[in-house]
């Protein structure tokens, strides 16, 4: 073990001469385990500094002991991990959700006007293993006392399990959380109410009001238009494919077959890839767009950055809202796609296929939509039964 004051030349302000120093604090270097540990000990009493280095070789001998333990995992800090799980986010189209999600769980919150806001959250220093049920229960608490919706809620908890999940993989200690029963007792789930899926008056209207053609206050550059030009095509796309914003917003031309009118569509959240045949107005949107389109340009809906189209859904909730379609999100979209093909006849094993999702239970969501056979037989039988 090694105590020293660290040295360093300065110039001396009354000769000019460049002179020795030595540092105020005491610092630090050990040899443990085949590692080397350095540092400063944040004082210049050399008892207190001594005082310091026994401690940290105590913390070296516990972290040692804590690893054998539990079999090689290390802890990792919530900010690290959290961090971690960003990292691994990199390419998704929620990118800036998700990290408002881990920035409001350590704390800091960003105002409509972009200033910083206090608010609960976890220690950013604490090491994830050691969060307990009590710990998300009382996140949960302060979120309801802060007006979050559970929707939000939901949000929130969902992306601190995936972020437990993925730690896990990558070997650390991580905590186990009864998210579930947390969900229950505080009653946090998505209402239920009716499902909303746009009619085609509602479908017309949105494109219209997405179409760059149709004059809209303070979008008249050519810089607006290209922007409400991707915005409509996109529209398309996710209206006559039903998939998922991320998918489709970071959809690159490799998997654009224009000859046989087919895309090849990967799911992530499923990990699959499904084949999907364009419409006559995706064929047409697609063959603009490609023709139009440099030859070295990756994406079809490509950034200035040259990267795929971040999520951005601002255009089509100020096209929503000029169509005066109430209750409707972007995500009303998807459900517009499945009604029409459900209400068409499409079962729903088909439709599970279409959508990407990875249990035909989710798609039963769309089942009270399906049409009654039964019922169109018995009235008939009823009305044979009357003459």
């Amino acid at each position: 073990m090694n105590i020293y004051k660290q040295t360093y030349k300065v110039k001396d302000a009354a000769t000019g001469q460049m002179v020795t120093k030595e540092s105020d604090n005491w610092y630090y270097r050990f040899n443990r385990y085949n590692q080397t540990y350095t540092g400063s000990t944040r004082t210049g009493n050399l008892t207190k500094a001594q005082q310091f280095v026994h401690r940290k070789l105590r913390e070296v001998d516990d972290e040692r002991d804590t690893l054998i333990a539990n079999g090689g995992k290390k802890r990792i800090t919530i900010e690290n991990a959290f961090q971690t799980y960003l990292d691994s986010q990199a390419k998704a189209g929620q990118l800036k959700n998700i990290e408002t999600r881990l920035n409001k769980m350590l704390g800091h919150k960003l105002s409509k006007k972009k200033e910083g806001v206090v608010i609960f959250g976890f220690e950013r220093a604490r090491t994830l293993c050691s969060l307990s049920d009590a710990d998300v229960q009382q996140l949960v608490i302060h979120r309801r006392k802060e007006g979050s919706s559970n929707g939000t809620i939901l949000a929130e908890l969902s992306a601190l399990a995936q972020t437990i999940s993925l730690i896990k993989k990558l070997g650390f200690l991580i905590p186990e959380i009864d998210f579930a029963a947390i969900k229950k007792d505080s009653k946090v789930k998505t209402a239920k109410g009716k499902l909303r899926y746009l009619d085609a008056t509602e479908e017309a209207a949105l494109l219209h009001q997405l179409h760059p053609d149709t004059p809209v206050r303070g979008c008249g550059s050519d810089m607006h238009r290209m922007q409400r030009q991707d915005a409509h095509d996109l529209a398309i796309l996710l209206l006559d494919f039903g998939g998922r914003y991320g998918e489709l917003a970071t959809l690159a031309w490799k998997q654009v077959d224009l000859k046989n009118k087919v895309i090849h569509l990967f799911r992530s959240k499923v990990d699959n890839e499904s084949i999907l045949h364009m419409t006559n107005r995706v064929f047409e949107v697609l063959t603009r767009r490609r023709e139009n389109t440099l030859s070295n340009v990756k994406y079809v809906f490509q950034a200035e950055d040259g990267t795929a189209r971040k999520y951005s859904p601002k255009a089509f909730r100020s096209a929503i809202k000029r169509a005066g379609i109430e209750g409707a999100t972007i995500h009303t979209i998807r459900h517009t796609f499945a009604s029409k093909l459900v209400q068409a006849g499409v079962s729903l094993q088909e439709l599970q296929d279409l959508l990407g999702h990875a249990s035909v239970t989710t798609s039963a969501i769309y089942a009270h939509l399906v049409p009654n056979q039964a019922a169109a037989r018995a009235a008939a039988i009823l009305n044979g039964a009357d003459a």
